[in-house]
């Protein structure tokens, strides 16, 4: 859409804080928008979730829905954002009878056509890819349904306990084949040219989402119903069993992404913190002191329910917390202290 078009076009919503947002819309395309801020006390965060973003283009409002935001440039007196946008939140058609007259449902088709046609620019190789990887999770969905039913007609007290050998059976071969997919699919999206970034990542979430999104992590991290990335209760879920989920195939693909490489370092990092909080709090007693502990950012703060859980060095040692989220800290004052008791 040309800049000159956009002319008094609004964007406006609330961020995950709850707080009124009214901007300027400087850009638009099917997947991004681009907006300047012009209130310096609202404070945004890259991969902050807008709910109920909407944008209003020439007093009709043409999409409702929402958008995450993907970078943010201060530029002084304004700040300009740039949110993705979702596919289903574009309000295309406004019906009205009498634009079968005076062809404006004709327009409204050929507007339809050209959004389609933008599909074309999504290369060939990264198609396969997709049909690859969306034929076997639907394969295997289907082929784990079957599985899962047999598991059903075992005895009742058996049957969790079933189940979880089954997964952890299975794991070993699944898994495997899943990240090998991924690889593929990593290969080729580094092909894709920047602007045509959008269109590709529209596809695939189109083809894939229905079958990844089964898993409760997965779907936690891309819904992020806190309004971030990271919140406390994606993190629980990186220490909990990985084969949560409603189905064999959903808790399967909830064991693939709690492999990837940023959790296993995320787990790792609690277990150096502990460490190195057991360590210091020795120091700081062979000097006859206490060990005080600024934690910022301290989400469920699994380094410390360590520490609690696994030393007995606990009463020489201070912890003052922040986290900017008071569902955060409500949950972790709770949990600190059920281990403190």
């Amino acid at each position: 859409m040309k800049n000159g078009e956009l002319k008094n076009g609004v964007v406006i919503g609330h961020t995950s804080q709850g707080n009124e947002l009214q901007a300027t819309l400087v850009r638009l395309t099917r997947y991004i928008a681009v907006f300047e801020i012009y209130s310096p006390a609202l404070v945004l965060r890259t991969s902050e979730v807008f709910a109920d973003l909407q944008i209003v283009l020439r007093e009709r409002t043409i999409y409702s829905g929402r958008a995450v935001v993907r970078s943010i440039i201060n530029a002084g007196s304004t700040v300009v954002c740039e949110v993705t946008l979702s596919e289903e939140a574009w309000i295309d058609v406004e019906f009205a009878a009498g634009m079968v007259s005076d062809g404006g449902l004709g327009n409204e088709f050929k507007e339809f056509i050209q959004e389609w046609q933008k599909l074309y620019q999504v290369l060939p190789e990264f198609k396969v890819v997709i049909a690859d990887m969306q034929s076997f999770l639907s394969s295997l969905r289907l082929w784990m349904d079957q599985v899962e039913l047999g598991i059903r007609s075992a005895p009742s007290g058996d049957r969790f306990d079933l189940e979880k050998e089954v997964a952890e059976k299975l794991r070993g071969s699944v898994v495997p084949i899943i990240c090998e997919l991924f690889e593929r699919f990593e290969e080729v999206s580094k092909k894709v040219e920047e602007e045509f970034r959008p269109a590709h990542r529209m596809f695939g979430k189109r083809q894939l989402h229905p079958l990844l999104l089964s898993s409760p992590f997965v779907y936690r991290t891309f819904s992020k119903p806190l309004g971030y990335a990271g919140d406390y209760e994606m993190v629980n879920m990186m220490f909990r069993d990985p084969y949560e989920g409603g189905s064999l195939f959903a808790k399967m693909v909830n064991a693939y992404a709690l492999q990837l490489p940023p959790i296993i370092a995320h787990q790792n990092r609690i277990t150096y913190l502990c460490d190195k909080l057991i360590s210091e709090t020795w120091r700081a007693s062979r000097q006859g002191k206490s060990l005080r502990v600024f934690n910022l950012g301290c989400g469920p703060a699994h380094e410390i329910q360590r520490y609690l859980a696994e030393g007995t060095l606990c009463d020489r040692t201070e912890f003052v917390l922040a986290d900017f989220n008071e569902e955060t800290m409500l949950h972790t004052t709770q949990k600190l202290s059920d281990l403190k008791n």
